[in-house]
């Protein structure tokens, strides 16, 4: 199972020169770490916490610096695994997230 997320900046923060995501690449890879962790993090625990399985999750995710009308609007697009990966005899085993609700 595959989970396709994407995550924007919430509606009442501005765009253009006072939004540092928008011109600190730095600033937004931070963002974009912070982001992927704390849900493979959250896939780790649930895993973890509700089938006892302690393994390894994995995701792709992509920074688009622009709307489809080419308006500057900083957004993450991401496909996460939607389980975990589990060791098993030198061979990676993949365990399923029970559905989130």
């Amino acid at each position: 199972m595959i989970r396709r997320n994407t995550a924007s900046r919430p509606r009442h923060l501005p765009l253009g020169r006072t939004n540092p995501l928008a011109y600190d690449g730095k600033l937004l890879g931070a963002v974009t770490r912070i982001a992927i962790d704390s849900i493979l993090g959250f896939y780790k625990r649930r895993m973890r916490d509700v089938d006892g399985v302690l393994g390894q999750s994995g995701a792709v995710s992509v920074v688009q610096r622009t709307s489809s009308d080419l308006r500057l609007n900083p957004h993450l697009h991401a496909i996460l695994l939607d389980g975990v990966f589990v060791a098993d005899n030198g061979s990676p085993v993949f365990h399923p997230l029970e559905e989130i609700d």
